[in-house]
């Protein structure tokens, strides 16, 4: 199973139970990125019956309508077929769905709350995404054939503060991360939660392995020592960043901040160092202990 596969497994496992009313974002995703018109009806089609399953569940949410998947038996593909009636009755409140498929909208009046938006990032996930197995690399992407609707969507995970990249060829338009920090976010943000465990894991374990092999005279005990703290600092000062901004932290602790998140790799004695013995290395210690700790205070807010 690809990792993009695992991914898409642990978000369909996600019990009836924890559906809301912001499932409906996951919906409008789903009917802009996988509804077909096909012998005037539209369909969903897919190969997974856990899939069809869970595209069925959603439309009778928001419908209040029976509606089954089909087994096509042509290689086990579900269809879900729908009339423009049920169409209707399922985007209520969605705006004019198919009329944003045709023209390439993504209807961000309709996508108001965060919660709307990260079920919609989950939908979009399920529609049109891949991601890289994270023990060869680090790479997330999107789909897309409308410029118009790549730009969109860039803009929606920007209000998650994860900028994403574009690139067109042949008129496909992909967004995309390549950094392992917004692929974990954007895992946590759509409920992928294990998925993203298993690629901090994986990254922790690389830093280890590089600082190994950069200082291969030191103990290996203290390299992954140094790995682990240095993570936990890095990721401290990233969630002070994104929440209250490094102004937060004072001059001082500012200062020590972009000091360790500039040089992940180094040593609280290394870093003494660029600082040409103005601060020792107790008072680093000390001072990014600081910065573990606010951080632990600006979640609990």
């Amino acid at each position: 199973m690809s990792f993009t596969d695992e991914v898409k497994s642990e978000l369909l496992k996600e019990e009836k139970s924890a559906r809301n009313s912001s499932s409906k974002g996951e919906l409008y995703a789903l009917m802009l990125f996988l509804l077909k018109e096909k012998d005037g009806f539209f369909c969903f089609e897919s190969d997974s019956a856990e899939f069809a399953q869970r595209i069925t569940d959603l439309i009778m949410a928001s419908s209040k309508k029976q509606i089954q998947a089909e087994n096509q038996g042509r290689g086990k593909t579900y269809s879900i077929r729908l009339t423009r009636g049920e169409i209707a009755a399922a985007s209520r409140g969605m705006g004019e769905v198919l009329a944003d498929k045709k023209e390439g909208n993504i209807n961000t009046d309709f996508l108001r709350t965060r919660a709307l938006r990260a079920a919609f990032l989950r939908g979009a996930f399920l529609s049109s995404a891949s991601v890289t197995n994270p023990e060869k690399g680090y790479h997330l992407e999107f789909v897309f054939h409308s410029p118009k609707t790549a730009r969109a969507f860039k803009d929606i995970l920007q209000r998650f503060s994860l900028y994403a990249k574009m690139s067109e060829n042949r008129q496909v338009f992909r967004v995309y991360f390549k950094e392992s920090a917004m692929i974990e976010d954007f895992l946590n943000i759509i409920g992928a939660k294990m998925a993203a465990f298993k690629l901090m894991d994986e990254k922790v374990l690389k830093d280890v392995r590089n600082m190994a092999n950069r200082a291969s005279n030191c103990d290996n005990a203290n390299i992954e020592k140094t790995v682990y703290s240095s993570y936990a600092q890095c990721e401290a000062i990233r969630f002070i960043e994104k929440t209250a901004g490094l102004d937060y932290l004072g001059e001082e602790l500012k200062e020590t901040a972009l000091l360790r998140l500039n040089n992940p790799d180094l040593s609280l004695n290394e870093l003494k160092d660029l600082t040409g013995g103005a601060i020792s290395r107790s008072g680093i210690y000390h001072r990014l202990k600081k910065i573990v700790f606010l951080r632990e205070e600006l979640d609990k807010e």
